[in-house]
């Protein structure tokens, strides 16, 4: 190779980086706006029982704002890393929810393919297959406050991924897929007083984990 072609190449391997560098840079960018929270609780305080084992263990309504560009779908983690699990306990999977939502309304049923958000679907906790769908935080009593994450991925497309799926398959599928994610944390033990209400959001709704 001669030295014309050795610099041709090395303007080539430049040029990439820096593009690669910027696409990076904007990725973060968007992650970092890219924020959730939820009308029952403060991010990092505790989850009222409503959404817990201790009340009616329904799920929380999440709000986002500032999507990345780009996003298809919408996909929902809620996992307890305290246990000594590889990658935690899986309280809820749910994806395909539609790219141009602003957030989730409280108390999606159990469904696999719930009605409302439209086209979602819904996959195993780690209580395996006979429990689809939101699990509320179930902390044993004595064992102290566990900490919940919800945690809300901007996808490039639609998945292609059975109802029912675990949340390893869902994982995998969105491998690559992945524009931005938002993070809500949530704490919970047994027999903490939960918190008030938060104002002025509306709905007086406690969170489960």
């Amino acid at each position: 190779m001669t030295n014309q072609q050795w610099s041709l190449a090395s303007v080539s391997i430049v040029c990439v980086g820096l593009a690669c560098v910027a696409h990076a840079h904007r990725q973060d960018a968007a992650t970092a706006s890219f924020t959730a929270s939820s009308p029952a609780w403060n991010d990092g305080a505790r989850i009222p029982d409503r959404h817990t084992v201790e009340g009616d263990d329904v799920s929380p309504a999440i709000s986002w704002n500032h999507a990345p560009e780009g996003t298809k779908s919408f996909a929902i983690v809620c996992a307890d890393p305290d246990v000594k699990r590889k990658g935690g306990w899986v309280h809820w999977v749910i994806w395909n929810i539609p790219g141009d939502a602003t957030g989730i309304v409280e108390s999606i049923k159990r469904d696999l393919e719930p009605a409302d958000p439209k086209g979602a679907r819904q996959g195993q906790t780690s209580w395996g297959k006979r429990r689809c769908g939101y699990c509320g935080p179930a902390t044993p009593e004595g064992v102290g406050n566990h900490t919940y994450i919800f945690s809300i991925f901007a996808l490039d497309t639609v998945l292609d991924v059975e109802a029912g799926a675990t949340e390893r398959a869902l994982q995998k599928a969105m491998e690559g897929h992945v524009l931005g994610t938002a993070t809500l944390k949530g704490t919970f033990s047994r027999g903490e007083q939960p918190q008030a209400p938060i104002e002025p959001q509306g709905t007086s709704t406690p969170p489960v984990s």
